[in-house]
């Protein structure tokens, strides 16, 4: 019933409100020959590293990317790390920390903003699309990324039709047990982003669908995948979390049915008991992934 909803509420293009989508075209870019940072061992200075580079990516949304990322390597997975949306390289700074042997890191965006500085502060030397992701698939070979992407952060120009157009990308290129992170997923600053994410959610065959969810971002996993980054959420997120500097961690799931069952993660407000959001009530939402 979803399908055949969207599928007729299909978007009018407004002349007035349109954005002109941004050709597809781009160059691989050569950056500048800067040697790596060495990782530290402790996150608080990964995170003291990223957080010296100008952006908009909060401490809270840091411990909670880094979490999920500790947790593939605890799962075993392998692939590479992908970013449409770079700016000056904040985000990036906290990727390239989990970037492993055999991996790589490519960053993608409109401008090329990474000064030698902020280079020096990442753990390893990217790969540099520039150009939008309407025209990645032509300056970049996916062969070798197709199913084989561990994890994907999308912080580009949040239209409704990049986001769209996104979406069918990540899930061309999402490994079997890879996540996709989509930036400003619940800013209603961009409420385009919600229609357009499940539009394709609900339109298209894809097994993607979210386990996570925060002010900031929206994770999405495979199907297949969901009963173990579920499993993570519920018995060891909110501790992961904590791990990394923020003590006031609040879990909450109101509902679970097939078609929907994420975590929703947030700070939790001023004498508010957790870490479980209306237990009382809500109880059975937890008890399983």
């Amino acid at each position: 019933m979803l399908k055949q909803i969207f599928a007729r509420l299909a978007p009018r293009r407004h002349a007035e409100a349109a954005r002109p989508l941004a050709a597809p075209s781009g160059s691989i870019v050569e950056l500048p020959p800067v040697s790596p940072a060495s990782l530290p061992a402790s996150y608080a200075e990964r995170q003291a590293n990223a957080a010296g580079i100008e952006g908009m990516f909060s401490t809270f949304s840091m411990q909670i990317m880094d979490a999920v990322l500790a947790q593939q390597a605890r799962m075993g997975c392998t692939g590479h790390i992908f970013e449409f949306g770079v700016w000056r390289g904040r985000s990036a700074c906290l990727l390239s920390g989990h970037v492993r042997d055999g991996e790589r890191l490519v960053l993608c965006d409109i401008g090329q903003y990474l000064t030698e500085e902020v280079l020096g502060r990442l753990y390893v030397r990217p790969e540099f699309v520039l150009g939008s992701s309407a025209g990645f698939r032509h300056v970049m070979d996916l062969g070798p990324l197709r199913g084989r992407v561990r994890f994907a952060h999308v912080d580009s120009s949040h239209s409704y039709q990049d986001t769209l157009a996104e979406m069918r990308l990540v899930d061309e290129l999402l490994a079997p047990d890879g996540v996709a992170c989509l930036d400003d997923f619940a800013n209603l600053n961009y409420s385009q982003i919600l229609p357009a994410v499940f539009r394709y959610l609900s339109t298209t065959d894809t097994d993607l669908e979210f386990f996570l969810v925060s002010n900031d971002k929206g994770y999405l996993c495979r199907r297949a995948a969901f009963a173990d980054y579920g499993a993570f959420v519920l018995g060891h997120l909110v501790d992961e979390v904590r791990a990394r500097g923020t003590d006031n961690v609040m879990l909450a799931r109101t509902d679970a049915q097939p078609e929907y069952r994420a975590f929703y993660v947030r700070q939790a407000a001023a004498g508010e008991a957790g870490p479980f959001f209306g237990e009382h009530l809500y109880g059975e939402f937890y008890r399983s992934p």
